[in-house]
Protein backbone atom coordinates (compact mmCIF):
# COMPACT_ATOMS: atom_id res chain seq x y z
CA UNK A 1 0.00 0.00 0.00
CA UNK A 2 1.34 3.53 -0.87
CA UNK A 3 1.92 6.26 1.85
CA UNK A 4 -0.35 8.43 0.26
CA UNK A 5 -3.05 5.87 0.05
CA UNK A 6 -2.39 5.23 3.48
CA UNK A 7 -2.47 8.74 4.67
CA UNK A 8 -5.71 9.03 2.31
CA UNK A 9 -7.38 6.90 4.48
CA UNK A 10 -6.01 7.70 7.89
CA UNK A 11 -6.92 11.12 7.74
CA UNK A 12 -10.31 10.82 5.54
CA UNK A 13 -11.60 8.56 8.48
CA UNK A 14 -10.57 10.92 11.15
CA UNK A 15 -12.13 13.55 9.24
CA UNK A 16 -15.59 11.97 9.39
CA UNK A 17 -15.53 11.09 12.81
CA UNK A 18 -14.53 7.82 13.53
CA UNK A 19 -13.12 7.39 17.04
CA UNK A 20 -9.17 7.73 16.89
CA UNK A 21 -8.78 4.50 18.30
CA UNK A 22 -11.37 2.77 15.28
CA UNK A 23 -9.02 4.86 13.04
CA UNK A 24 -5.96 3.00 13.93
CA UNK A 25 -7.74 -0.62 14.53
CA UNK A 26 -8.87 -0.04 10.78
CA UNK A 27 -5.60 1.17 9.56
CA UNK A 28 -3.89 -1.97 11.31
CA UNK A 29 -6.42 -4.55 9.76
CA UNK A 30 -5.60 -3.55 6.35
CA UNK A 31 -2.28 -3.23 6.57
CA UNK A 32 -2.07 -6.82 8.23
CA UNK A 33 -4.68 -8.43 5.01
CA UNK A 34 -2.89 -6.24 2.49
CA UNK A 35 0.19 -8.58 3.26
CA UNK A 36 -1.22 -10.97 3.18
CA UNK A 37 -1.29 -12.00 7.12
CA UNK A 38 -4.48 -13.29 8.86
CA UNK A 39 -6.63 -10.52 10.62
CA UNK A 40 -6.63 -12.72 13.81
CA UNK A 41 -3.29 -10.87 13.72
CA UNK A 42 -4.60 -7.77 15.02
CA UNK A 43 -6.29 -9.01 17.76
CA UNK A 44 -3.36 -11.15 19.07
CA UNK A 45 -1.00 -7.97 18.49
CA UNK A 46 -3.45 -5.85 21.04
CA UNK A 47 -3.33 -8.19 23.18
CA UNK A 48 0.74 -8.99 23.21
CA UNK A 49 1.26 -4.62 23.09
CA UNK A 50 -0.89 -4.45 26.15
CA UNK A 51 0.69 -7.52 28.22
CA UNK A 52 3.42 -5.18 29.73
CA UNK A 53 4.31 -4.48 33.34
CA UNK A 54 5.70 -1.15 32.93
CA UNK A 55 2.65 -0.06 30.92
CA UNK A 56 0.33 -0.41 33.60
CA UNK A 57 1.69 2.11 35.33
CA UNK A 58 -0.30 4.32 33.02
CA UNK A 59 -4.17 3.20 34.01
CA UNK A 60 -2.71 3.54 38.19
CA UNK A 61 -1.52 7.11 37.44
CA UNK A 62 -5.06 8.22 36.35
CA UNK A 63 -6.45 6.50 38.64
CA UNK A 64 -4.32 8.20 41.52
CA UNK A 65 -5.54 11.52 39.51
CA UNK A 66 -9.13 10.77 39.40
CA UNK A 67 -8.93 10.31 43.09
CA UNK A 68 -7.21 13.53 43.66
CA UNK A 69 -9.88 15.31 41.38
CA UNK A 70 -12.62 14.49 43.16
CA UNK A 71 -10.99 14.44 46.65
CA UNK A 72 -10.33 17.83 47.43
CA UNK A 73 -6.10 17.64 47.03
CA UNK A 74 -6.50 20.38 44.29
CA UNK A 75 -8.03 22.92 46.86
CA UNK A 76 -5.46 22.36 49.19
CA UNK A 77 -2.96 22.80 46.35
CA UNK A 78 -4.25 25.74 45.40
CA UNK A 79 -4.74 27.18 49.27
CA UNK A 80 -1.22 26.50 49.65
CA UNK A 81 0.05 28.12 46.39
CA UNK A 82 -2.62 31.46 47.80
CA UNK A 83 -0.84 31.24 51.24
CA UNK A 84 2.60 31.69 49.83
CA UNK A 85 1.79 34.01 46.86
CA UNK A 86 -1.07 35.84 47.92
CA UNK A 87 0.52 39.39 48.54
CA UNK A 88 2.12 39.43 44.94
CA UNK A 89 0.43 41.39 41.88
CA UNK A 90 -1.15 39.40 39.99
CA UNK A 91 -1.30 36.42 42.66
CA UNK A 92 -3.84 34.12 40.92
CA UNK A 93 -1.46 33.86 37.95
CA UNK A 94 1.25 32.63 40.09
CA UNK A 95 -0.87 30.48 42.19
CA UNK A 96 -2.16 28.74 38.92
CA UNK A 97 1.46 28.30 37.63
CA UNK A 98 2.30 27.09 41.05
CA UNK A 99 -0.62 24.47 41.35
CA UNK A 100 -0.76 23.04 38.47
CA UNK A 101 3.71 22.19 39.15
CA UNK A 102 2.55 20.76 42.52
CA UNK A 103 -0.43 18.95 41.29
CA UNK A 104 1.25 17.78 37.57
CA UNK A 105 4.09 16.29 40.04
CA UNK A 106 1.42 14.44 42.09
CA UNK A 107 -1.06 12.52 38.87
CA UNK A 108 1.60 12.91 35.58
CA UNK A 109 -1.37 14.19 34.07
CA UNK A 110 -1.71 17.72 31.70
CA UNK A 111 -4.97 17.51 30.82
CA UNK A 112 -6.06 16.00 34.69
CA UNK A 113 -4.29 18.97 35.89
CA UNK A 114 -5.48 21.76 33.58
CA UNK A 115 -9.11 20.02 34.11
CA UNK A 116 -8.45 20.27 38.38
CA UNK A 117 -6.85 23.87 38.40
CA UNK A 118 -9.53 25.73 35.69
CA UNK A 119 -12.19 24.12 38.09
CA UNK A 120 -11.34 25.60 40.66
CA UNK A 121 -8.87 28.94 39.24
CA UNK A 122 -10.90 30.02 36.22
CA UNK A 123 -14.07 31.23 38.45
CA UNK A 124 -11.89 32.86 40.95
CA UNK A 125 -9.51 34.85 38.42
CA UNK A 126 -13.04 36.04 36.39
CA UNK A 127 -14.84 37.22 39.67
CA UNK A 128 -11.60 39.16 40.35
CA UNK A 129 -11.29 40.53 36.89
CA UNK A 130 -8.50 39.33 35.27
CA UNK A 131 -9.18 39.39 31.12
CA UNK A 132 -10.33 36.00 30.11
CA UNK A 133 -8.00 34.96 27.63
CA UNK A 134 -5.28 35.86 30.27
CA UNK A 135 -7.02 33.20 32.77
CA UNK A 136 -7.53 30.69 30.32
CA UNK A 137 -3.86 31.58 28.77
CA UNK A 138 -2.16 30.32 32.28
CA UNK A 139 -4.14 27.52 32.96
CA UNK A 140 -3.91 25.84 29.60
CA UNK A 141 -0.17 26.70 29.25
CA UNK A 142 0.75 25.61 32.77
CA UNK A 143 -0.99 22.10 32.38
CA UNK A 144 1.55 21.89 30.12
CA UNK A 145 3.78 21.22 32.88
CA UNK A 146 2.48 17.46 33.21
CA UNK A 147 3.94 16.23 29.90
CA UNK A 148 7.25 17.17 31.18
CA UNK A 149 7.35 16.82 34.99
CA UNK A 150 7.84 13.60 36.68
CA UNK A 151 5.20 11.27 37.04
CA UNK A 152 4.80 11.99 33.09
CA UNK A 153 2.47 9.65 31.81
CA UNK A 154 3.71 10.85 28.46
CA UNK A 155 7.28 10.19 29.26
CA UNK A 156 6.10 6.54 30.47
CA UNK A 157 5.04 5.71 27.03
CA UNK A 158 7.94 6.90 25.52
CA UNK A 159 9.97 4.71 27.68
CA UNK A 160 7.77 1.91 26.57
CA UNK A 161 7.51 2.78 22.80
CA UNK A 162 11.56 3.55 22.52
CA UNK A 163 13.06 1.10 25.14
CA UNK A 164 14.25 3.32 27.36
CA UNK A 165 14.58 3.40 31.66
CA UNK A 166 11.98 5.42 32.56
CA UNK A 167 13.17 6.70 35.89
CA UNK A 168 15.48 8.26 33.88
CA UNK A 169 13.37 9.49 31.86
CA UNK A 170 11.63 10.76 34.71
CA UNK A 171 15.29 12.04 36.32
CA UNK A 172 15.53 13.66 33.30
CA UNK A 173 12.20 15.99 33.23
CA UNK A 174 12.46 17.55 36.68
CA UNK A 175 14.78 20.10 35.71
CA UNK A 176 13.42 21.64 32.15
CA UNK A 177 9.63 21.12 34.36
CA UNK A 178 10.99 23.46 36.76
CA UNK A 179 12.08 25.40 34.22
CA UNK A 180 8.80 25.61 32.45
CA UNK A 181 7.27 26.63 35.65
CA UNK A 182 10.02 29.47 36.57
CA UNK A 183 9.73 30.87 32.76
CA UNK A 184 5.96 30.93 33.38
CA UNK A 185 5.96 32.34 36.86
CA UNK A 186 8.54 35.31 35.73
CA UNK A 187 6.16 35.83 32.66
CA UNK A 188 2.95 36.01 34.64
CA UNK A 189 4.82 38.75 37.29
CA UNK A 190 5.56 40.90 34.17
CA UNK A 191 2.05 40.92 32.76
CA UNK A 192 0.49 41.51 35.81
CA UNK A 193 2.62 44.49 36.42
CA UNK A 194 2.63 45.75 33.21
CA UNK A 195 -1.34 45.48 32.91
CA UNK A 196 -1.87 46.45 36.88
CA UNK A 197 -3.67 43.05 37.99
CA UNK A 198 -5.43 42.94 41.47
CA UNK A 199 -3.05 41.57 44.18
CA UNK A 200 -4.75 39.45 47.15
CA UNK A 201 -4.27 40.39 50.93
CA UNK A 202 -1.02 38.62 52.15
CA UNK A 203 -1.55 35.90 54.96
CA UNK A 204 -0.05 35.75 58.66
CA UNK A 205 2.64 33.93 58.93
CA UNK A 206 0.20 31.57 61.58
CA UNK A 207 -2.01 31.42 58.49
CA UNK A 208 0.59 30.32 56.33
CA UNK A 209 2.06 27.51 58.61
CA UNK A 210 -1.58 25.88 59.00
CA UNK A 211 -2.13 25.59 55.48
CA UNK A 212 0.93 24.05 54.71
CA UNK A 213 0.48 21.76 57.07
CA UNK A 214 -3.25 20.71 55.47
CA UNK A 215 -1.24 20.40 52.44
CA UNK A 216 1.55 17.84 53.78
CA UNK A 217 -0.77 14.62 53.12
CA UNK A 218 -1.29 15.79 49.02
CA UNK A 219 2.41 16.55 49.00
CA UNK A 220 2.90 12.82 50.31
CA UNK A 221 2.30 11.18 46.71
CA UNK A 222 4.68 12.53 44.78
CA UNK A 223 7.56 12.36 47.95
CA UNK A 224 6.45 8.57 48.33
CA UNK A 225 6.77 7.70 44.34
CA UNK A 226 10.06 9.86 43.99
CA UNK A 227 11.52 8.34 47.18
CA UNK A 228 10.23 4.67 45.89
CA UNK A 229 11.89 4.60 42.42
CA UNK A 230 14.93 6.05 42.81
CA UNK A 231 15.40 4.70 46.35
CA UNK A 232 15.31 1.16 44.71
CA UNK A 233 12.36 0.58 46.80
CA UNK A 234 9.80 -0.31 44.08
CA UNK A 235 9.25 0.21 39.87
CA UNK A 236 7.76 2.44 38.18
CA UNK A 237 4.35 0.39 38.29
CA UNK A 238 4.95 -0.63 41.90
CA UNK A 239 4.77 3.49 42.56
CA UNK A 240 2.25 4.09 40.51
CA UNK A 241 0.10 1.51 42.31
CA UNK A 242 1.58 3.47 45.64
CA UNK A 243 0.23 6.82 44.42
CA UNK A 244 -2.88 5.54 43.74
CA UNK A 245 -3.71 4.40 46.94
CA UNK A 246 -2.11 7.16 48.70
CA UNK A 247 -4.36 9.35 46.84
CA UNK A 248 -7.55 7.34 47.73
CA UNK A 249 -6.24 7.17 51.42
CA UNK A 250 -5.10 11.05 50.93
CA UNK A 251 -8.76 11.68 49.62
CA UNK A 252 -11.25 9.58 51.84
CA UNK A 253 -9.49 10.17 55.63
CA UNK A 254 -7.84 13.71 55.41
CA UNK A 255 -9.96 16.08 52.90
CA UNK A 256 -12.91 13.76 52.47
CA UNK A 257 -13.42 14.84 48.95
CA UNK A 258 -15.51 12.22 49.01
CA UNK A 259 -17.03 9.25 51.02
CA UNK A 260 -17.28 5.61 50.46
CA UNK A 261 -20.39 5.32 49.24
CA UNK A 262 -18.82 7.35 45.72
CA UNK A 263 -15.68 5.65 46.01
CA UNK A 264 -16.75 3.12 43.08
CA UNK A 265 -18.25 5.56 40.94
CA UNK A 266 -14.96 7.57 41.38
CA UNK A 267 -13.39 4.39 40.06
CA UNK A 268 -14.98 3.73 37.62
CA UNK A 269 -14.61 7.23 36.35
CA UNK A 270 -10.87 6.42 36.75
CA UNK A 271 -11.16 3.01 34.94
CA UNK A 272 -13.09 4.85 32.31
CA UNK A 273 -10.03 7.73 31.62
CA UNK A 274 -7.30 4.88 31.85
CA UNK A 275 -9.23 2.62 29.55
CA UNK A 276 -9.71 5.19 26.37
CA UNK A 277 -5.87 5.66 27.53
CA UNK A 278 -5.29 2.45 26.79
CA UNK A 279 -6.90 1.25 23.61
CA UNK A 280 -5.78 3.79 21.83
CA UNK A 281 -1.92 3.21 22.61
CA UNK A 282 -2.62 -0.47 21.89
CA UNK A 283 -4.03 0.31 18.68
CA UNK A 284 -1.35 2.75 17.72
CA UNK A 285 1.06 0.09 18.34
CA UNK A 286 -0.45 -2.52 16.43
CA UNK A 287 -0.50 -0.24 13.51
CA UNK A 288 3.11 0.91 13.56
CA UNK A 289 4.24 -2.70 13.52
CA UNK A 290 1.99 -3.31 10.43
CA UNK A 291 3.95 -0.11 9.14
CA UNK A 292 7.24 -1.97 9.63
CA UNK A 293 6.03 -5.11 8.32
CA UNK A 294 4.88 -3.43 5.22
CA UNK A 295 8.25 -1.29 5.03
CA UNK A 296 10.65 -4.47 5.79
CA UNK A 297 10.72 -6.35 2.83
CA UNK A 298 11.08 -3.50 0.79
CA UNK A 299 14.48 -2.15 2.55
CA UNK A 300 15.54 -6.00 2.55
CA UNK A 301 15.87 -5.92 -1.37
CA UNK A 302 17.61 -2.75 -1.20
CA UNK A 303 19.67 -3.98 0.98
CA UNK A 304 20.47 -6.86 -1.58
CA UNK A 305 21.17 -5.19 -4.55
CA UNK A 306 24.23 -3.11 -3.05
CA UNK A 307 23.89 0.59 -3.68
CA UNK A 308 24.20 1.83 -1.15
CA UNK A 309 26.98 3.70 0.68
CA UNK A 310 27.80 2.93 4.47
CA UNK A 311 26.23 5.64 6.31
CA UNK A 312 22.97 4.55 4.31
CA UNK A 313 23.24 0.75 5.43
CA UNK A 314 23.72 2.24 9.09
CA UNK A 315 20.50 4.07 8.72
CA UNK A 316 18.65 1.06 7.42
CA UNK A 317 20.22 -0.59 10.15
CA UNK A 318 18.72 1.69 12.56
CA UNK A 319 15.51 1.57 11.21
CA UNK A 320 15.32 -2.47 11.61
CA UNK A 321 16.35 -2.42 14.95
CA UNK A 322 13.60 -1.46 16.15
CA UNK A 323 10.88 -3.62 13.96
CA UNK A 324 13.02 -6.74 14.91
CA UNK A 325 13.06 -6.18 18.82
CA UNK A 326 9.44 -5.63 18.44
CA UNK A 327 8.67 -8.66 16.90
CA UNK A 328 11.38 -11.01 19.54
CA UNK A 329 9.42 -9.17 22.22
CA UNK A 330 6.17 -10.53 20.74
Amino acid sequence: MSTALFLLMFFGLLAAGMPIFLVLGVCAAILFGVSGQPLIGVAQKILDELNSSTLMALPLFVMAAAFMRRGGVAKALVDLATAWFGGLQGSLGLVTVVSCTLFAAICGSSVATALAMGTILLPAMLERGYPRAFALGVIGASGTIGIVIPPSLPLILYGIVAEQSVPRLFLAGILPGLLQAGLFAAWVVYYARKHNFPREAPKSWDEIARVTAGALPALAVPVIVAVGIYGGVVTVTEAAALAAVTALVVSLFFYRGFDWHETFAVIADGVKSAATIMIIIATALDRDQALLDQGRPQVKRWLIKGQYTGQDFLEAVNQQLPAEAMTSAA
